[in-house]
């Protein structure tokens, strides 16, 4: 077969795949072969909160192995939010876990004075410091300024962590 037998034949499956797959559904006795490819996945829709899918119903069944997962429901859970779960059970990460079961990577904070989240807590902890008290911004200072043995800094921003 010549090179140009070849194109051809390449071109005319194209032609007669079109969109809708290698084989039609409709005029061949093979049905589809190959699925189209549509731009926008159907399953990726419901990967979301307060829907469930085969992957998310799979990952609630996998932390039902797991001491007090039993109760998981798909439906309250991302999938990514499940896979942290499922991960940090299988470590044996029992903060971790509970991060995530009790919502709490979906609470306020930040940066915010009054609020926190865990990365926040945890560097206030470190510090021994209220996490409430001050901004991620004025932890972040405090830490690097106790870091680099400047104490001056450390305290100024303590002092004046109110007033932020």
């Amino acid at each position: 077969m010549t090179r140009n037998s070849v194109y051809t034949a390449l071109a005319a499956f194209a032609l007669a795949a079109g969109t809708a797959g290698v084989a039609s559904a409709e005029t061949s006795q093979y049905g589809v072969i190959a699925p189209p490819m549509y731009v926008h996945s159907v399953a990726s829709d419901t990967a979301t909160l307060g829907a469930t899918n085969q992957g998310k119903t799979q990952l609630a069944a996998q932390l039902q192995t797991f001491a007090g997962l039993g109760n998981i429901n798909p439906d309250s859970y991302s999938a990514n939010e499940l896979q942290n779960i499922l991960r940090a059970a299988r470590d044996g990460d029992i903060s971790q876990v509970n991060f995530y079961v009790n919502h709490e990577n979906r609470l306020p904070g930040g940066p915010g004075v009054g609020a926190t989240n865990q990365g926040k807590t945890q560097l206030a902890e470190e510090l021994n410091l209220n996490p409430t008290d001050f901004t991620q911004a004025q932890l972040e200072r405090i830490n690097q300024s106790a870091q680099n043995d400047n104490m001056t800094d450390v305290s100024y921003v303590i002092d004046n962590a109110t007033a932020s």
